[in-house]
């Protein structure tokens, strides 16, 4: 099998520009118990996601990123987030968890 480029996997960018999200959206959906923890998450997602861009096949960084994904979907659980703020964060944990194990189903499809 071909070995994938760096930089060019679509899922991969695509979770970086959700964890960019993430973080930016904590300033237009006021949180006031764990906004720290989401922009924590955000900036670990984002580090995680590029990290899988610069090297593919890491599987590492495609199980942390599932990892902090699933913690970030239980955190309006924990927290208490308002109705925005959560709805945003379970969006984007849900989201960005979908195109991470999509993207460990095309790894191990072409054998990283």
């Amino acid at each position: 099998m071909a070995e994938r480029k760096k930089f060019s996997n679509l899922p991969d960018w695509l979770k970086v520009l959700i964890a960019l999200w993430v973080f930016v959206s904590t300033f237009f959906f006021p949180i006031s118990n764990g906004q720290v923890f989401v922009r924590f998450a955000g900036v670990l997602l984002f580090l995680f996601g590029f990290w899988s861009l610069a090297v593919p096949a890491s599987k590492a960084s495609r199980i942390l990123h599932i990892v902090f994904c699933v913690s970030l979907g239980f955190s309006p659980f924990l927290y208490g987030y308002k109705a925005p703020a959560a709805v945003n964060v379970y969006l984007a944990a849900a989201v960005s968890l979908c195109l991470s194990i999509f993207d460990m189903v095309q790894a191990k499809k072409e054998g990283r």
